[in-house]
């Protein structure tokens, strides 16, 4: 625990299941016993991280895709399908990737493609520094998905919410994401949603009674 003058506070991190190091961070507000959750860089509801929210009374959510929901498809097959065809001609494979979570993660799905012998065991090669540095990180932990959530994910994250809470503030989205996600949480969970307006100050009530 903290004290920060004037309010007793115990910060905590919450896994978010974006690149490696992204957290949640529940602001646990000891006076009222109330929970202020902020999410920035949420990932994809369909991989083990992000973790559920746990108590939380008022939750600050990006929406980058607030307004869309992401086709479903399998990486790995796209991958094999790929990787297979361009082989049986003799040929490369050149998959452009950004150097920090996508060459890591692409690199994790050829991993399984070898092990479970859907693909030959070919060379690889990793064409980037930078790539390789980060690679030492990930090699020791858990891999993450960098793809962002989807309006389907944000409201799924919000919903593991032990009670609903009493307010979500939509950030950190450009039009119409932000909009499209307070209406889709207004609407499939009946939970007020608000963005926020830049310098615009919330004072957060103490929560009365069952939600």
């Amino acid at each position: 625990m903290q004290n920060w003058d004037p309010f007793p506070i115990d910060p905590a991190s919450i896994e978010a299941g974006h690149i490696l190091g992204t957290a949640s961070i529940d602001l646990h507000l000891l006076e009222h016993d109330q929970h202020l959750v902020f999410r920035e860089y949420l990932g994809r509801s369909n991989h083990p991280l992000p973790a559920p929210i746990g108590d939380a009374d008022v939750v600050v959510v990006e929406s980058t895709c607030g307004d869309e929901n992401h086709p479903e498809y399998d990486a790995s097959e796209i991958m094999a399908s790929a990787i297979n065809e361009a082989a049986s001609r003799g040929g490369v494979v050149v998959i452009p990737a950004f150097a920090v979570d996508r060459t890591e993660v692409v690199l994790w799905h050829l991993k399984q493609l070898f092990a479970d012998g859907r693909v030959l065991a070919l060379p690889v090669f990793v064409d980037s520094p930078m790539a390789l540095r980060a690679l030492e990180v990930y090699a020791v932990s858990t891999v993450e998905q960098s793809t962002h959530a989807d309006q389907d994910d944000l409201v799924e994250w919000i919903g593991t919410a032990s009670q609903k809470p009493v307010a979500v503030y939509v950030n950190h989205g450009e039009t119409p994401g932000p909009a499209g996600l307070v209406d889709a949480l207004a609407a499939r969970s009946g939970i007020l949603a608000v963005m926020p307006q830049q310098g615009e100050r919330v004072m957060i009530e103490p929560r009365v009674g069952p939600s």
